[in-house]
Order: C-alpha cells, then sequence, then structure tokens
C-alpha cells in the first residue's frame, strides 16, 4: 500500500519528494522554534533535508507509513506535513504533523489530520492510532482532543539524536468511532 494524495477543503495532502527539499528546509526543518518539540533533529542544511525526503520516498510503498505534505491549494505552498507510522512503542500506529510558523493558526492541522484519521479508519481498516505531544506544546494536544483522541498517560520521550529530553502527553483515538465519517 503506498500513500495515496488526500483532498480536503482547502489542503491536498500529498507524498513529500525531493522536490519538495527546499519548501520543507526552509518552512520548517531548518526552524529551531517549530522543530524544538520534534523528536527528529533541526536540519542545519539543504543536504540533510534531502536525505529526509529521499527516506521518506524509500518508505512509501512500505506499508507502515503514511506520510503527507499539507499543500494549500489556494497558493501550492506546503503549509506543513503530516501522517502516521507503525510505532512499536505503541504496538500500532502514531499520528505525527507539523506546520510552518506562517501557518499555524488557521486550522490546517485540524483539517489535514482529520482527513488522515479518516483515511486510515476507512480505507486501511486500522482500529486505533495513538499520538503524543511535548507538555510544553498545549496547542497540539488542543489539536488531538478535536480529532477525537483521549489522553491515556504522561510520560517522557527522547529525540532521535538523543539531544533532547521532553515530558509528553499520550492519546489514543478508538478509530471506529470515526469510520464512514462521523
Amino acid at each position: 500500500m503506498t500513500t495515496p494524495t488526500i483532498t480536503t477543503s482547502r489542503l491536498t495532502l500529498r507524498p513529500l519528494t525531493v522536490a519538495d527539499a527546499g519548501a520543507v528546509y526552509d518552512g520548517w526543518a531548518s526552524d529551531p522554534d517549530t522543530m524544538r518539540y520534534m523528536t527528529a533533529p533541526l536540519h542545519r542544511s539543504i543536504d540533510d533535508t534531502l536525505a529526509y525526503l529521499k527516506d521518506e520516498e524509500a518508505k512509501r510503498d512500505s506499508g507502515t507509513r503514511f506520510y503527507f505534505g499539507f499543500e494549500v491549494r489556494e497558493s501550492g505552498g506546503l503549509a506543513g506535513a503530516g501522517g502516521f507510522s507503525f510505532s512499536e512503542y505503541h504496538a500500532g500506529f502514531e499520528l505525527s504533523y507539523l506546520l510552518s510558523k506562517d501557518s499555524r493558526g488557521r486550522g490546517y492541522a485540524t483539517e489535514a489530520c482529520g482527513a488522515i484519521v479518516r483515511y486510515a479508519a476507512d480505507t486501511l481498516g486500522l482500529y486505533d492510532m495513538y499520538a503524543k505531544h511535548a507538555r510544553a506544546n498545549p496547542a497540539s494536544g488542543k489539536i488531538l482532543v478535536k480529532l477525537g483522541f483521549v489522553h491515556v498517560r504522561d510520560s517522557t520521550f527522547v529525540s532521535t539524536d538523543a539531544a533532547r529530553v521532553f515530558p509528553r502527553m499520550e492519546y489514543r483515538l478508538d478509530l471506529r468511532r470515526v469510520r464512514g465519517g462521523s
């Protein structure tokens, strides 16, 4: 199963490619403020972003990772990215997302993640999904609650480069509740 393209009222959710390197690097991957609560490290050069996008392309058909660029239909620019991938920690799929600074506060994350959750439920038939956010980033938690996620526990997480440790909040969503667009 490959990552599809999904259209919402304002966004086209599509697989990211190496052609997006400039937009990804400039939009969020090199921005310390945007990346401070992410498990992925800050990209120090466009080469970091190219390596990341090549890895995304390689995983696209794995059936264990579905990741999308959030393209604003009106402008064609990328507002952010997100999707879900298999998490050994949860033994299930975990939702993640981020937005560029200039795209925040417009409802794009809720719109995009709502479509992603419906795809996971309706097309893939998944039963549940997990998500987490840094405790210091409550705006992310508000998005999860709007989507129907329920807080299940507090814990900590370590960035992939082991440079940062965050207190986090973990959530679960019963996807059977969202099947069929309800």
